[in-house]
């Protein structure tokens, strides 16, 4: 492979990788160590696909890595008010930014979201 390829090849990939995780984040919840933002919401098949974000005060654990920021694409069934997280990205600084240190797959099952919850909260943002 030519060194020109290369080079483009990186560029289409930075492209991609930052279109793919960029979000406008608005700040939904504070707690003592964190803040919970909402990003895009995405209606897909009968589902609503949102990005959250998790941003830590502290370094945190994820994957058996340390980061300061895990971004979630969760998925909602707004019908029947279930949810299950689709895939999970652990970064080294806060609110997604910096080196992408881990990956996880989200989960099988759904689970049905309780009322008065921030799930809830996040499904009602979600399917408006």
């Amino acid at each position: 492979m030519t060194e020109k390829v290369k080079i483009s090849l990186a560029l289409v990939f930075l492209v991609v990788s930052q279109n793919l995780f960029s979000s406008e984040w608005k700040r939904r919840a504070t707690g003592p160590s964190y803040a919970e933002y909402f990003g895009d919401v995405k209606k897909i098949d009968g589902l609503v696909r949102m990005s959250m974000l998790t941003d830590y005060i502290e370094d945190t654990e994820f994957e058996k890595k340390t980061v300061k920021s895990i971004i979630n694409n969760r998925l909602f069934n707004c019908k029947d008010k279930t949810t299950k997280v689709d895939e999970m990205f652990g970064y080294s600084e806060q609110m997604g930014m910096g080196e992408l240190v881990s990956t996880k797959k989200g989960d099988v099952d759904w689970e049905r979201i309780e009322p008065d919850t921030f799930l809830e909260y996040a499904l009602i943002l979600a399917c408006r």
